[in-house]
């Protein structure tokens, strides 16, 4: 027999839940305007690591409301600072993808052949990807960029301006689509193996999705495994790839300019810094020396 779903509460009965299950409020009015402003569930996410067993609704004892919303508070200003950063890594990403491929493949009149399958290995992903840009398209019917190529080029556009229509999840799919030895190509001018950085791309568009969609990434695992390298696992055997860490790690490795890398481990250091009280790094699956780890 179904079940019926849960009956909604108000926000007081919220409060009320949160006490029966053993989570100790301090200040009842400030919880009340919390919970008008952050969905009880949402909550509820960042207190899994404190219930007395793994199904159980019940916390451990002194886990209080402050904690748990202190670490929302965490993630949520971890997200936003990732977020600057995986942008930056985007930004350069779609520059390099869609000015190798297309130098590749579009030297010859009518430098249209980004849009022939038969220059695409996966030719499922690279219909798949266009498919989702003619969406794309008709979705902002009225930009001045779309309008112009429909009338002047039948609809058609360069690689450099489709690319910029793309979320960085069909962005990764793009490149996976491509055979091999455009790949290697691309990744060979970039430093890094084309099964890597495909990998990365993978991991940092779920990361960003993630970020940019307020889901909780404090005390979660993250798929797929990061390749980092199995010299990298093996002499940093604490650093599990299927962690938050090593999705920073990848940030790092991934960010063009040394003034970012600079930049990004310092702000880390700070946001990580300022909640300390609160947060666990292994939660986050940093190991203790992470300031070292990230960079080297």
């Amino acid at each position: 027999m179904i079940k019926d779903l849960k009956k909604p509460l108000t926000y007081e009965e919220q409060l009320e839940k949160l006490k029966e299950h053993k989570l100790k409020i301090g200040d009842e009015a400030k919880a009340l305007k919390i919970l008008e402003r952050l969905n009880y569930y949402k909550l509820s996410g960042y207190g899994l690591g404190f219930r007395n067993e793994k199904y159980s609704d019940l916390y451990k004892p002194g886990t209080s409301f402050e904690l748990l919303y202190e670490l929302f508070l965490f993630d949520e200003e971890l997200r936003i600072f990732l977020l600057k950063f995986l942008l930056k890594i985007e930004i350069y990403l779609r520059t390099r993808i869609a000015n190798d491929f297309s130098l590749i493949k579009c030297k010859e009149s009518p430098y249209d052949q980004h849009y022939d399958i038969e220059n695409y290995y996966r030719k499922e992903k690279f219909q798949e990807v266009f498919n989702s840009l003619e969406k794309e398209k008709d979705n902002n019917s009225d930009s001045l960029v779309i309008k112009h190529h429909d009338k002047k080029y039948n609809g058609k556009m360069p690689l450099w301006v489709i690319v910029e229509l793309l979320s960085f999840s069909n962005l990764s799919k793009y490149y996976n689509s491509l055979f091999e030895s455009d790949k290697k190509v691309i990744a060979d001018k970039l430093g890094v193996a084309h099964k890597v950085l495909s990998n990365h791309m993978h991991c940092l568009s779920v990361l960003r999705n993630k970020c940019a969609h307020s889901s909780r990434i404090y005390n979660n695992d993250f798929a797929p495994p990061a390749k980092l390298g199995r010299e990298y696992l093996k002499k940093y055997n604490d650093v599990f790839n299927g962690s938050l860490f090593a999705y920073c790690r990848i940030i790092y490795l991934r960010l063009p300019e040394e003034k970012d890398k600079k930049d990004f481990v310092k702000g880390l250091k700070n946001i990580i810094s300022d909640y300390e009280e609160s947060i666990n790094l292994s939660d986050i699956g940093f190991p203790a020396d992470w300031l070292k780890v990230i960079s080297v």
